[in-house]
């Protein structure tokens, strides 16, 4: 797992060696240096302000643990009535991918696991799930089930 930092906005932040989050003086958006390619211009608020170092303990920063390739997480069983050829049984499944995206408009990361490659999941969201899932899957791991039956493969 790795640390990544959730702001008082609701984007989430990877923490990489290279890198400091830094506050806009006017909007208080977090950024990483890496983001901020012109170096003074907030991405944000579009204007030029003054830039601080987010100190580590700040009350306004939450730190979540995120997955890195070759971690092990459970997914949920997936079971579609129109195209049962995507049916998917939950369980324990591998890291391949982790990426930062954007949901309901904050940046978030995502997970994709080898047992699933066509999908990303927003780890927000699953992580919420993982008791609950580790519980009723155990050690079994996720595949594909898929339900190949003509009428549970139609559009109509």
């Amino acid at each position: 797992m790795k640390t990544w930092v959730k702001d008082n906005q609701g984007n989430c932040h990877e923490l990489r060696h290279e890198d400091e989050l830094l506050r806009c003086e006017q909007c208080e958006e977090i950024f990483r240096t890496s983001e901020l390619h012109n170096g003074h211009s907030c991405p944000q608020c579009l204007n030029d302000h003054r830039f601080f170092p987010v100190e580590e303990r700040d009350e306004r920063i939450e730190t979540i643990e995120v997955p890195e390739k070759g971690d092990w997480i459970y997914l949920p069983t997936s079971l579609y009535l129109s195209h049962g050829a995507d049916d998917f049984c939950g369980g324990r499944a591998l890291v391949i991918e982790v990426r930062r995206g954007v949901s309901a408009g904050r940046y978030t990361p995502f997970v994709i696991c080898a047992e699933r490659r066509g999908s990303q999941y927003n780890w927000l969201v699953l992580m919420e799930e993982q008791d609950e899932l580790r519980e009723r899957y155990g050690e079994s791991e996720a595949h594909a089930d898929p339900d190949l039956r003509p009428e549970f493969n139609r559009w109509d």
